[in-house]
């Protein structure tokens, strides 16, 4: 039965590498507020009527301390629901979850987006793996330095072990292919972010209409996604097969 249910989960998986590589990335947008990173991409064309784009400023958030920000990473990243281990797609899924549990204690996070050809290395059964994306996302909350100063941080725990700010988060995306791991004339192309925007904790992928409230259809995606990826903790990939698909 677990032969038949691995079977499975790497047929999807081969599916998932053959849609990104027969379909150009999606993309993101442009309304209001001003980005950290762009350059004029049919990505940014195409979204930018439907995103919501907001400012730090702007961005609804709680205020929190730094041991409050650690603390909440801690609980996000020993919560074995979401799999950080095997971030190979389903980051809006982690990202909808850390945000609603962070809800239910009373801190209000943000979403922050990231989209571009990213290109970072993760360790993945007891190899380093490549992964590429053409967009990233994970969710934010206002942090008060031991200066007194406000900080838009980042909680990813599939690239780090403690909060980090957007821009470290952007740089971890940015990672150049280390010589052993190239493979094809595609892995030597520069990383690079065309975008990079705020959003309130409701929207769940770049593209899609703004939302004012938690959506049934997009807490079940969660739901869903989180459940596939969950089977991952059993290996279903050889050690050394090559994967990289886009979120």
């Amino acid at each position: 039965m677990q032969n038949k249910q691995q079977s499975r989960v790497a047929i999807l998986l081969g599916f998932l590498l053959l849609l990104s590589a027969s379909k150009p990335a999606l993309g993101d947008s442009n309304e209001r507020g001003a980005p950290l990173m762009v350059s004029e991409s049919w990505r940014s064309k195409i979204f930018g009527a439907n995103d919501e784009h907001l400012n730090e400023e702007s961005l609804e958030s709680s205020r929190i301390s730094e041991k409050e920000a650690n603390e909440l990473f801690q609980i996000f990243s020993a919560d074995s629901s979401m799999n950080f281990q095997a971030p190979f797609d389903g980051c809006y899924a982690r990202a909808t979850q850390m945000a609603r549990s962070a809800e239910s204690r009373g801190i209000i996070m943000g979403k922050v987006f990231s989209v571009g050809r990213l290109q970072t290395l993760i360790r993945y059964l007891n190899k380093n793996r490549l992964i590429r994306w053409s967009w990233h996302v994970a969710p934010v909350v206002k942090v008060i330095d031991s200066s007194g100063g406000e900080v838009m941080m980042v909680f990813d725990p599939s690239l780090f072990d403690k909060p980090v700010t957007v821009s470290m988060w952007n740089e971890k995306m940015l990672l150049p292919a280390p010589p052993e791991l190239v493979e094809f004339e595609e892995d030597l192309r520069s990383p690079n972010i065309e975008l990079t925007f705020f959003t309130r904790r409701f929207q769940q992928k770049p593209g899609l209409s703004k939302s004012l409230n938690w959506s049934e259809e997009d807490l079940q995606e969660t739901l869903s996604t989180l459940q596939f990826w969950r089977q991952l903790d059993q290996p279903v990939l050889s050690p050394e097969a090559p994967f990289r698909p886009e979120l």
